[in-house]
Order: structure tokens, then sequence, then C-alpha cells
């Protein structure tokens, strides 16, 4: 049997689906304590929802700081460090409309990879929201642009990418990139309770 495409069912349920219907499915199948994401991994603002293929991205902290720049050049400070190898993955060229980036810090949690300039990147590249198991940055704004990030805490350290496209574990799921359906989904949806 032909797999089906996964940003399709995606889509065909975007309006619909509620994270209820996806616990009470995965109970009918035997599932339920398979899917469950770290309950540490909060929504940076209440009523956020999305779902969606992953997109996995593994990172880790650096030794290597971000260079002092001219005041000419503050604004170009991010793009300097990666011209100096302080990110080693591109994952814009994995980013399809309607997939969930999932961020594996591999231990370093206290490392914050997603702030507000990159995530609303992500944002507008498509993505329906990022999940990490890390931190995050520019929370304020974060919340005051609306991007959607689920994060354990909040940060201000900088890690290095290392791997777009592979084997990401993120609140204690494994997820693989290109993985069959029934590996991709996250459940990522809380009632009551305040975000980190």
């Amino acid at each position: 049997m032909a797999e089906k495409d996964p940003y399709a069912l995606a889509a065909r349920f975007n309006k619909f689906l509620r994270v209820t219907d996806v616990t009470d499915g995965l109970d009918a199948v035997g599932r339920a304590d398979l899917t469950l994401l770290d309950a540490a991994i909060r929504p940076l603002w209440m009523g956020m929802r999305f779902w969606g293929p992953a997109v996995t991205m593994r990172v880790v902290p650096t030794n290597r700081r971000m260079p002092v720049v001219e005041r000419a050049d503050a604004l170009r400070q991010h793009d300097i460090w990666n011209k100096m190898g302080g990110m080693h993955a591109n994952l814009n060229a994995h980013i399809k409309p309607g997939c969930v980036v999932v961020t594996s810090t591999n231990g370093a949690r206290e490392c914050g990879y997603w702030g507000s300039n990159n995530s609303m990147g992500m944002q507008a590249a498509g993505a329906a929201g990022i999940v990490t198991d890390g931190y995050a940055r520019d929370t304020d704004e974060i919340v005051l642009q609306k991007s959607p990030v689920a994060c354990r805490d909040r940060a201000n350290h900088h890690p290095g990418t290392r791997r777009v496209d592979g084997c990401a574990g993120a609140g204690g799921l494994r997820r693989r990139h290109g993985a069959p359906r029934r590996h991709r989904r996250l459940r990522l949806g809380r009632s009551g309770g305040s975000p980190p």
C-alpha cells in the first residue's frame, strides 16, 4: 500500500482536528503512551495550536563566541558568525509549508537556538510551528509576533547547528525526518496552566 502524503493529511485535518481526537485515536490503536511530549515543553503563548510533518534538526553548544563587531555591522552579526562556520546546516532547504520544525538540543537545553528573528523566518517560509526540547530566546518578541514556538524555558545562549534531516529527540520522543506517517505526528496541546 502506498504511503499517503503527510502534507496532504495535515492540510485535510488543519481546521477540525482536536488534541482529544488524536488522543482517542491513539488510545484505540494501542499507541497512547508512545507519542507523549514531555510536559515541561510548553507553548510560549496560550491558545497556540499547530501540527504537521516533522522536519528534524539537531543542534549542539559551541565553544566559539559570536564575534565582537563594529556598530555598523551590528545587524549583520549572525550572518558574520554563520560565515565563520557557526552554523553547519541549512534548515531553509528542508522547510515545506505546513511542516513542524522539531529541534533536539542534545542535552544542552539552556542553549536557545530559536529566537524572534529565526522563528519568524520559519513561519514566513511556511512552517506551522517549532518544537524544541531546549530554551528559546527573545521570548517577549516571539509572543508579540505570535510565532508558534513550544520550548522548555527561556534562555540567551547560542548553539551551533550540526545536522538537518536526521534523527532528533525532543521531549522524550525520537523523530526521524522522512519517517513513515505514523512516526511523524507530534501531539502538542494543553488546556489550562501557563506557558513557560
